[in-house]
């Protein structure tokens, strides 16, 4: 009988070191996700491509972040506008997993505004990154920058660049970034003016009802073309903005193939 009341306790026992181990673990894990995640750690704190974060009065964009997982590398490029005019233009950076793992960062190109950096020795398995940006010789608060797996660019390889091979990929980039942009408006063109044939139809087909209509359903049916006509209006002053919109991005493209050339020639 007695051997069975230990045993119970003994069970017992086991069962609450168990979850005393969890909870500590559980606990200790927390602390460090706290101080690893931003404050307000949910599905909003991963940094967005050509978005600007506000620091230190600049703002910092990144312009793509790429993961090679067959190399364990990321490549991470930034535009840095530096609107303090202190001339502070010099950073330092370090990365962590999310178990607070330093991995290694190798600077590629730094300029004042424009930055491409390496983080190396990524683990096989990780879930998110978080990119620290310090001012060097400051002790201003750090920026830090955060992607995970899902939201991370996964490409094959990251490929061995010279200084011009970076100026020619980030020049590149920012034009097919504007061709993307002349296409959605093009196609969005191509919906309004869809959109306009459908609208001219019903006002003939209004305007031939007409011929068999009492006077007050005459006026109902001219009060329906007018309002007919008016979206059209707003159709059409939507294409032209598009239009405007359209050839000043081919104006940028210009510009930037341009650029290019000028840098790759010095």
């Amino acid at each position: 009988m007695m051997n069975k009341i230990d045993l119970k306790k003994n069970k017992e026992s086991i069962r609450f070191l168990i979850i005393i181990f969890f909870f500590v673990g559980g606990y200790a894990f927390f602390l460090t996700s706290m101080k690893w995640m931003p404050t307000t750690a949910d599905a909003s704190y991963i940094s967005k491509l050509g978005i600007e974060n506000k620091w230190n009065d600049r703002t910092v964009v990144i312009n793509r972040w790429d993961y090679s997982k067959e190399q364990n590398l990321m490549e991470v490029e930034l535009t840095i506008n530096n609107k303090s005019y202190d001339g502070k233009n010099k950073y330092n950076f370090s990365a962590k997993d999310l178990n607070g793992n330093d991995l290694k960062t190798n600077v590629k190109v730094e300029e004042d505004d424009w930055i491409v950096l390496q983080i190396s020795d990524v683990p096989g398995r990780w879930s998110d990154i978080s990119l620290r940006m310090s001012i060097k010789d400051s002790k201003e608060e750090t920026l830090k920058l955060y992607t995970n797996i899902k939201d991370v660019d996964k490409v094959d390889k990251i490929e061995k660049l010279d200084y011009k091979g970076y100026i020619t990929k980030r020049f590149n980039i920012e034009i097919n970034n504007y061709k993307d942009e002349i296409s959605k408006n093009e196609k969005e063109k191509i919906k309004l003016n869809k959109e306009i044939g459908e609208i001219q139809k019903e006002i003939e087909r209004l305007e031939q009802k007409k011929i068999y209509q009492t006077e007050q359903e005459k006026q109902d049916s001219d009060s329906l073309i007018g309002e007919a006509n008016y979206s059209i209006s707003t159709k059409q002053k939507k294409i032209e903005d598009l239009d405007m919109d359209i050839a000043e991005l081919n104006e940028r493209i210009q510009m930037k193939e341009q650029q290019k050339q000028d840098s790759l020639a010095q």
